[in-house]
């Protein structure tokens, strides 16, 4: 029991380290927070506006078995006779907001608005149809030394290739894996999964991969990135993508 509670801390552990937040998770949480209470204030209200209806017609009810003098005594529920001065009529209500009306999703029969539900974030669709067969591997290359290596990795593991390619599969959220050590006679493989074309460039080599497709870049490594840190620039991730080590 002891070695599968640390293996599934161990898979947890490294699923974090995978996973990087959205640009935009702030933005989206506090415009969640902000049509939540709106929702709310709708609905408190409404419930508001309904319990006056209610009294009102409870008042009703009691001020016709009463006659045109009486007065009505709100819990007795007794008429007696009194001779009141004429009320100045009342003013209208100068409010602008109107309560919208609750209704009901007949999807859930929860209350809901008119106001929809932020629909959910999901990667772009664009791309190949589905069953087209995968493009040819084509890169393009740019003659010269090998590419200059960059700073320390930016993400926090770092673990060896295995076999003779290093590959990186690159999914809608985040590249697996994050970073890896390429030993300079190893090669370099792009796997695309997702739904859509991703440009990617590695040192002087760039390739356009198609949906469900990959791309092999050059063999050995070693010919054409210098020792140090690269990163793998991709139009998925905004410019950005897994990293590589190549060790001395």
């Amino acid at each position: 029991m002891d070695d599968l509670e640390r293996q599934l801390r161990a898979v947890v552990t490294r699923r974090g380290d995978e996973l990087t937040p959205a640009p935009d998770l702030p933005d989206r949480i506090h415009a969640r927070v902000a049509r939540h209470r709106r929702r709310h204030r709708r609905r408190v209200a409404a419930l508001a506006v309904a319990l006056v209806a209610a009294v009102g017609g409870a008042g009703g009810l009691l001020a016709r078995s009463a006659g045109p003098d009486d007065t009505v005594t709100a819990g007795s529920g007794l008429a007696t006779r009194t001779t009141e001065p004429p009320r100045p009529p009342a003013e209208p209500d100068q409010r602008g907001d109107e309560p919208r009306p609750l209704v009901s999703d007949p999807g859930t029969g929860r209350p809901a608005t008119a106001e929809p539900d932020e629909p959910p974030v999901t990667a772009a669709t664009a791309g190949d149809p589905a069953g087209s067969e995968p493009a040819p591997e084509t890169t393009t290359t740019t003659e010269g030394e090998p590419a200059e290596p960059g700073t320390g990795p930016a993400a926090g593991a770092c673990a060896p290739a295995d076999g003779s390619v290093a590959v990186f599969t690159l999914h809608p959220d985040v590249p697996a894996p994050r970073c890896a050590q390429v030993e300079p006679d190893q090669g370099v493989r792009i796997e695309n999964a997702t739904d859509q074309p991703v440009d990617v460039a590695i040192g002087p080599h760039a390739a356009t991969v198609p949906p469900g497709g990959g791309q092999s870049f050059g063999q050995p490594v070693g010919e054409y990135l210098a020792p140090g840190t690269h990163r793998v620039t991709t139009s998925l991730y905004g410019g950005s993508g897994p990293e590589l080590v190549v060790v001395r």
